[in-house]
């Protein structure tokens, strides 16, 4: 763990730029999926931070949606929340995103290839053993969430610190 914590203190040191791809590079990559890990990972981005949250069959995904930003209908094109849906159910994404309000007013939409959700325990086994350091954001936080994240969280580095917030 001391291992653990160096490397973290290291990444965020005054020396080493501050890079960190929120929701895993979004407006350059489709936000918080695999092909995003991917993206980040080829770039060597030191820090991801991804959302996570359950569908009603408690697969843990990577998605961000709150009823105000409304992201299953901007990104899949249809109403609801994430936890109405088993994962099988869950609507591919579009083809193409448009950038989130997080992006510059210019920002061009980005191109879409692997259009099924993610699944979190994939993006772990994506990102096991890079050195590259996650932030999670779980929301809507809820007993179902809590009892599957070790089991995918166990796929990671023991020694690859992972920092999980709660809205």
């Amino acid at each position: 763990m001391a291992l653990a914590a160096a490397r973290l203190l290291d990444t965020c040191s005054p020396r080493r730029p501050r890079l960190v791809a929120h929701r895993c590079g979004a407006g350059e990559a489709p936000e918080n999926t695999i092909e995003s890990v991917r993206y980040c990972l080829e770039l060597k981005v030191p820090l991801l931070q991804l959302d996570v949250m359950h569908t009603k069959d408690h697969k843990v995904i990577l998605f961000h949606d709150v009823p105000l930003e409304r992201n299953m209908e901007k990104l899949m094109g249809v109403t609801g929340q994430i936890h109405d849906f088993n994962y099988d159910e869950l609507p591919p994404f579009k083809q193409l995103l448009q950038p989130n309000a997080f992006c510059p007013e210019d920002a061009f939409p980005v191109a879409v290839k692997e259009l099924k959700v993610s699944l979190f325990e994939d993006a772990c086994r994506l990102l096991a053993g890079t050195g590259v350091l996650d932030f999670l954001e779980r929301l809507f936080l809820v007993k179902g969430l809590i009892m599957v994240m070790p089991s995918c969280l166990i796929i990671l580095d023991p020694d690859q610190p992972t920092v999980i917030g709660m809205c």
